[in-house]
């Protein structure tokens, strides 16, 4: 089933959480506000931010921007929308623990995939 990610305001694809203002221009694409693309899957990911695929396009060949289909979002800037046009709550399965806040309790940096875990163990 497709989903569609559709930006409220301009924003960025991102290859990471990291400020777009600090990435090179070959880590980043803009999404105006108001488009709308079309995604295989997604998931919630670090520091409020939603990882996708890219889906296929009518004629069955991957879809991609700048030579990728995997991209991460900032969550506010965007609402995920299923194949009906409802709108995917995302707070019910939004992280309840930040990265800076898993890494002050466990005294050293953690990975975006202990800090998914995490989250997933705690919902």
């Amino acid at each position: 089933m497709p989903y569609y990610i559709q930006a409220i305001e301009d924003t960025w694809f991102k290859l990471s959480t990291g400020s777009s203002s600090t990435l090179p221009d070959d880590q980043k694409s803009i999404f105006k506000g108001k488009t709308t693309i079309t995604v295989d899957s997604y998931k919630l990911d670090a520091d409020n931010h939603i990882k996708f695929t890219l889906s296929k396009d009518d004629q069955g060949q991957q879809v991609f921007i700048n030579g990728r289909n995997t991209w991460l979002v900032y969550a506010p800037h965007v609402n995920v929308l299923r194949s009906d046009g409802s709108l995917v709550d995302l707070s019910a399965t939004a992280s309840l623990i930040s990265k800076a806040q898993a890494e002050e309790i466990y005294g050293n940096p953690i990975s975006n995939q202990q800090l998914t875990d995490l989250n997933n163990c705690m919902n």
